[in-house]
C-alpha cells in the first residue's frame, strides 16, 4: 500500500515551540530500490525544542 501524502513536523524558524507547524505534504512515489514506510507515531524531544529556541546552539 502507498500514500500519497504525508504530515510532516515543520521547523522552519528558530523559535520556541510555537513555532513548529504540523502540515501536509505530497509525497512522491518511491524510486526502484526504495521503499516508503508509515510512521504511526514520532518523538519529539525537548532537547529539539531548546535547540530550536537557540537554548542550545547547534
Amino acid at each position: 500500500m502507498t500514500c500519497d501524502k504525508a504530515r510532516v513536523v515543520s521547523l522552519a524558524e528558530l523559535g520556541s515551540a510555537d513555532v513548529i507547524k504540523l502540515i501536509d505534504k505530497e509525497l512522491p512515489a518511491p524510486a526502484k530500490g526504495e521503499v516508503q514506510i508509515r510512521q504511526t507515531a514520532i518523538g519529539f524531544n525537548f532537547i529539539d525544542v531548546y535547540q530550536r529556541s537557540g537554548v542550545y546552539p547547534l
